[in-house]
């Protein structure tokens, strides 16, 4: 199966994050949609990497938490998920 663009290349949305899951996404939006990060090699939170895809040194918490600095910074989070 492969990922689909929803919004044309130039383009702009608005994306309120709620829930951040690892360093490339899921991002989970107010406004609805889920949004992934193409072109980031981040770890996934259970410390595993993808298949022919590079493998960081930083750990699946970090990038996650790299992320949601970026963003703003997290109001709260879960074992895994972090929360807006």
């Amino acid at each position: 199966m492969g990922l689909v663009p929803i919004i044309a290349a130039g383009l702009t949305f608005v994306c309120t994050p709620t829930h951040i899951w690892d360093g490339d996404g899921p991002i989970w939006c107010a406004e609805g949609p889920r949004i992934r990060l193409a072109g980031i090699a981040a770890r996934e939170i259970d410390e595993s990497c993808r298949t022919n895809q590079p493998c960081p040194e930083k750990s699946g918490k970090d990038a996650r938490d790299h992320l949601v600095k970026i963003l703003g910074g997290s109001r709260g989070k879960t074992r895994k998920v972090m929360y807006w």
